[in-house]
């Protein structure tokens, strides 16, 4: 399969060389690499370029957001006649058979739209332990379950592809004849949950995505509790895209009773953000909900403080 790997930067100055090293080490034969900087006076340019001389840049002049870099991304190489494009967030590194281990079985089975790898927690190279391999999801609820969370990877018994619900977007192989007629990701997300509603189409064009054992791609997110900004920006962005999907597909008792489950639920919900990354998260989370209820979308108007 003709791929092409799609990066989109924003803050990932500190994971580009890790993730330059896994891309020169990747076997797969025919591939390119385009990146698009969301923020341009970090410098990204300079550095990978320098890093990865033969990766191309696909210029922007703002931030576009994840799901907006990837579909510009797309828009601009569609005359390639790509078989699939590899989403990968910068602080992924991937394993060096992994691309051609997803692209061998999504070639194999026609039905399949969207694969994605084991992914391993970035701490635990020497020993991986399983971040996900798969998600289980109810679309109405958008209840998720991530699949074999907190395995030793050498204790995994699955060898073999299988189906799944949805896949974590920030390693995600997908036929390139889902943004044939429409973009990829849906833009009024900005980022989060983009792979829900790219997840749920494929599901409605009654295609399948799977998991791939064999292939393995470390994610090296910072999780700590200093990462207070990001966890302000995921879970704003995360409750908001929530509700702006159930307004989406007009799922109107999801919708209420995911509501009123926020409100039943303060107690616990405070008592999550408080140890999470300290009491200010519930107002980000909570302004999620609203903003997701008030229909507002794109990037948020306001800095996370």
């Amino acid at each position: 399969m003709k791929i092409a790997i799609c990066l989109v930067f924003f803050e990932d100055l500190m994971h580009l060389e890790r993730l330059a090293k896994s891309l020169n080490a990747l076997k797969h034969p025919d591939f390119k690499i385009y990146f698009l900087d969301n923020n341009p006076g970090k410098k990204h340019r300079e550095r990978f370029q320098k890093l990865l001389p033969q990766s191309m840049e696909i210029t922007c002049t703002e931030n576009l957001g994840y799901a907006g870099g990837n579909n510009r991304i797309i828009s601009q190489i569609q005359h390639e006649d790509y078989d699939a494009y590899w989403i990968l967030n910068p602080d992924m590194a991937p394993e060096p058979d992994s691309l051609t281990e997803l692209a061998t079985y999504m070639e194999a089975d026609k039905q399949i739209f969207a694969a994605g790898p084991v992914i391993c927690l970035g701490e635990t190279t020497y020993d991986p332990v399983i971040q996900l391999a798969g998600v289980k999801q109810d679309f109405f609820s958008q209840k998720k379950i991530h699949l074999h969370a907190g395995k030793k990877l050498k204790e995994f018994e699955i060898k073999i592809p299988f189906f799944t619900d949805s896949l974590n977007g920030g390693a995600l192989l997908v036929r390139a004849e889902m943004s044939k007629d429409k973009a990829l990701f849906e833009e009024r997300y900005f980022m989060y949950n983009d792979e829900t509603d790219l997840l749920y189409r494929i599901r409605l064009a009654k295609k399948l995505a799977c998991v791939v054992p064999a292939a393995v791609v470390f994610h090296h997110h910072d999780w700590s509790k200093g990462n207070r900004k990001g966890y302000f920006r995921m879970y704003y962005y995360m409750m908001r895209n929530k509700f702006l999907f159930w307004r989406k597909y007009n799922m109107h008792w999801p919708l209420f009773s995911g509501l009123m489950k926020e409100i039943i639920l303060f107690p616990v919900i405070f008592s999550f953000c408080q140890r999470t990354a300290g009491r200010r998260l519930v107002l980000y989370y909570y302004k999620g909900i609203l903003d997701g209820l008030m229909n507002k979308s794109g990037k948020a108007t306001f800095e996370f403080i």
